[in-house]
């Protein structure tokens, strides 16, 4: 997985980067937190990525997003 991570971070130099043995602590966090407004920002996150990562199209169009909105970020820096 080091290995997975360090590609991403490669091509996706501003990815955060967590481990995969953390996702049932995630899990069991967002549905333990008490305040409705985080929890709904969760759910909406994980139902964002269950959305990309149904279709290989989506998930490619989405790289495609995030890598011309980093390359604008650097070059405003």
């Amino acid at each position: 997985l080091k290995a997975f991570a360090c590609k991403v971070q490669e091509k996706y130099p501003l990815a955060i980067s967590t481990h995969c043995s953390s996702y049932s602590f995630n899990t069991w966090w967002s549905k333990s937190i008490p305040v409705p407004a985080v929890k709904r920002a969760i759910e909406t996150f994980e139902e964002i990525l269950m959305f990309f990562g149904a279709s290989s199209a989506r998930g490619k169009q989405l790289d495609h997003v995030i890598a011309y909105g980093l390359r604008e970020s650097y070059e405003k820096v």
